[in-house]
């Protein structure tokens, strides 16, 4: 309960950089999905790509699949800085792993393929 209380906090003050330590020396399998799409959004949001690839390994290497709240963070965030070759590569990925898409899915598409 505590440590949920500690993540907890730390996505409510937006502190990254300080998520991703604790997810990574617990292993990240422990928490769940949630705290990896938060950190998803976070780094996104902040453009800080390189963060955001270690946040998808990391959540591999902890046996989590990504959901459709996954797809849509990364799909939003590489379709705001027109990375088209990474959303189709993501949209094939969803799709392969029968990720289901949801009214925001087809949003963010619109947008970005609507451009």
């Amino acid at each position: 309960a505590l440590q949920r209380a500690m993540l907890e906090g730390l996505v409510v003050a937006h502190r990254w950089a300080e998520l991703l330590e604790v997810l990574e020396a617990e292993g990240g399998s422990a928490v769940g999905l949630k705290y990896f799409n938060a950190l998803l959004d976070g780094f996104g949001k902040a453009s800080q790509f390189d963060q955001l690839q270690k946040v998808v390994e990391l959540m591999q290497k902890a046996g989590l699949s990504p959901d459709t709240v996954t797809f849509n963070t990364l799909l939003s965030v590489y379709g705001k800085h027109h990375r088209l070759e990474v959303v189709a590569q993501l949209e094939a990925q969803m799709q392969r792993a029968r990720v289901p898409a949801n009214a925001r899915t087809y949003t963010i598409l619109a947008g970005i393929y609507g451009k």
